[in-house]
Order: structure tokens, then sequence, then C-alpha cells
């Protein structure tokens, strides 16, 4: 179970945030990580980011895309990032198409990266 990320979405149901605050706390004893996935793109993750306490959040491709090239995007993810580790969760930058993008993440402190720069999706088996 510790290798499984369960992923909550902007689209779960934030008018029933108690039922899946009870959900996620069943995962997590049985082992299981909850990551919110798009953090920075609605308006609902920073509440999810509380109420759950994911073990990781997934910053949002529309933060990470170009954010080499543009200073307020830049400091974004870098914001996230600090607010994720001082809440102790592993930070994704989603999204990566390029090795600038690549390096600017890295350089605001990303614990692991995800998107075609890095590879392409693909079965598994």
């Amino acid at each position: 179970a510790g290798r499984i990320v369960i992923e909550i979405t902007e689209r779960s149901e934030n008018q029933h945030i108690a039922g899946l605050q009870r959900q996620a706390e069943m995962l997590q004893r049985h082992g299981f990580q909850i990551a919110i996935d798009d953090v920075g793109a609605g308006y609902s993750t920073l509440r999810h980011i509380i109420e759950l306490e994911p073990s990781m959040i997934k910053i949002d491709y529309s933060l990470v895309h170009k954010c080499d090239l543009q200073p307020h995007k830049h400091a974004a993810v870098t914001t996230l990032t600090s607010f994720g580790h001082r809440i102790g969760a592993t930070v994704v930058a989603e999204g990566i198409e390029n090795a600038a993008e690549h390096s600017a993440v890295l350089a605001a402190g990303v614990d692991y990266v995800q998107g075609f720069h890095i590879g392409t999706p693909a079965r598994i088996g």
C-alpha cells in the first residue's frame, strides 16, 4: 500500500469534505499515500491540502509551463514548494516540457517532476 498514491482532484466533492476527509484518513491508516493534484489551478486545492493533510502535492501545469520565463509563475512554484515541505509533503511539478522548465522547478526545490520532457506515458506490463 505504501507505493500506491491516491490523487484527490479539483473535481472532488467540496460540499462533502468531511466524508472525503474520513476516507483519506482511513486510506492513510492503511498505508496509502494521498496526493492533491493540480495545486494552483483551482479554488479548492488549498482547502484540500489543509483538510486532508496529504503526503504529496502536485503543482499544476498552468503554473509550471514557462515558469523559467515568467517570474511570477516561478515565485508561485517556489512558494508552493516551500509550503509543501513545511507541512511534510513531497512536491511534484507537473507538465515539464523542456530542459529550461526542468531546471527552473529544480531550482525552486521540487522533489519530483513529470512531463513529456522526462518521458511519455507508457503502458505497464
